[in-house]
């Protein structure tokens, strides 16, 4: 199946623990997403403060017609005091509302269960 994005497969290291990882990152609408496969809950946004521990090795893109493939190098993240007060805000917002949807829908998934009663 093809959606036509321009996408690439990435291997780098991601997380606290600073292991081995892969994750996929696409093209839409001008606009550049990291589709990672441990946070599929949190669906398609995630605040950009995020990415910020990814760190990409190598990447292969496919056009249709020929493979690319790139290596990268790492980049120092050291912005200025108010882009990182203007993430941060996305990131506090992003979770404030995150985990309260969350345990809703946890909470409705578990009330619309059918209750099994104990045979006797």
């Amino acid at each position: 199946m093809q959606m036509n994005y321009r996408a690439r497969f990435v291997v780098g290291i991601a997380g606290q623990y600073k292991q081995g990882h892969a994750w996929v990152t696409f093209e839409k609408d001008g606009k550049y997403f990291l589709l990672e496969p441990l946070y599929w809950p949190y669906g398609l946004y995630r605040p950009r403060l995020s990415i910020v521990g990814y760190k990409p090795k190598f990447s292969v893109s496919w056009d249709g017609e020929k493979i690319s493939y790139y290596e990268h190098q790492d980049k120092k993240f050291d912005p200025s005091p108010w882009p990182i007060i203007s993430l941060g805000g996305e990131w506090l917002l992003f979770w404030f509302r995150f985990w309260p949807l969350l345990l809703f829908r946890v909470a409705r998934g578990l009330l619309k269960r059918p209750v099994k009663r104990a045979v006797r």
